[in-house]
């Protein structure tokens, strides 16, 4: 999820793999106001359209 959730934007993280820190984030979570218009955008970096194009790039780079 580190390249697709912005912290406090579109989600939050937590630290630790223990039950405690998950807790907390989920408290964070539920406390936070996401705007559902910053998800819609940051989503569209994962389009079809776009994943074509790099892959185009990176095969014509080698």
């Amino acid at each position: 999820s580190l390249e697709s959730v912005i912290e406090n934007k579109t989600g939050v993280f937590f630290d630790e793999q223990t039950v405690e820190s998950l807790i907390e984030a989920l408290k964070k979570f539920e406390n936070t106001k996401f705007e559902p218009k910053n998800s819609i955008e940051n989503s569209k970096r994962f389009s079809k359209e776009i994943f074509l194009k790099n892959f185009k790039q990176t095969i014509a780079s080698l």
